[in-house]
């Protein structure tokens, strides 16, 4: 790929990486309302603040104090709240706040077991139907991945942005929102414990096994990838 067209897919991924994941169920509704645009303009900031870890997990959460840091009143940062403890993000605490849910061991195991089953499943699918197109719009990712230079923040986007292309590819949309969901909070995951262990089976592998349209092989390896994936996210947070 020539640098011109790395150059127009790096500018993709920034905006790509400045803009949140949000689910289906996370997201609010959109309101014509001065009310409902303001829960939703707290919403995705406190969204983002807990999956990029500004917030960190167990982090006492005050409602005067998050109203003064988003220049508003607590009834939005409330109603916010809210939708983030239905989501799992926070938990309430009676009659004391709410507090930014803390990882535990099952918490990162359950997220990547989540992973294998829905990306093994679309890494499949992609070998069995995906097209000519979808396959250099994701080569394109792999390439970007690739570039000796590429800063650790830029990897990290275009890691989701592999993952979260050959679950669009499945055209299934409850794939698809869970699936952001997941990659959300491995986002979180990454923000808070790096990995940056060399991969046992790389996005290329998998690729390959896509193009070559081996179904069975996609699937086998993007499951090894997963794990490991999950091998080194525990040894990190150990």
């Amino acid at each position: 790929m020539d640098n011109l067209k790395l150059q127009e897919n790096r500018s993709t991924l920034l905006a790509f990486r400045d803009h949140p994941v949000i689910t289906a169920s996370s997201e609010p509704p959109r309101s014509s309302t001065a009310g409902g645009s303001e829960v939703e303009r707290v919403f995705g900031l406190l969204y983002e603040w807990v999956v990029s870890a500004e917030l960190r997990p167990g982090e006492f959460l005050s409602e005067p104090e998050l109203a003064a840091r988003c220049n508003t009143s607590r009834t939005p940062v409330r109603e916010a709240l809210g939708r983030l403890v239905q989501d799992g993000w926070i938990t309430s605490i009676h009659r004391k706040g709410f507090r930014v849910r803390p990882i535990s061991f099952k918490d990162i195991s359950e997220v990547y077991t989540c992973r294998a089953l829905f990306e093994q499943y679309a890494a499949e699918r992609a070998a069995k139907s995906g097209t000519v197109e979808q396959f250099a719009a994701v080569e394109e990712i792999v390439d970007m991945e690739s570039e000796p230079d590429i800063p650790t923040n830029e990897l990290v986007t275009t890691n989701d942005l592999f993952h979260m292309t050959l679950a669009e590819m499945t055209g299934n949309d409850r794939i698809i929102t869970q699936m952001r969901l997941i990659m959300a909070h491995v986002r979180r995951l990454e923000t808070i414990s790096p990995v940056l262990s060399p991969e046992q089976v790389t996005h290329r592998a998998i690729l390959d096994a896509i193009t070559a349209r081996d179904g069975r092989l996609a699937h086998s390896l993007m499951g090894e990838h997963i794990s490991f994936g999950l091998e080194c996210m525990i040894r990190s947070f150990c």
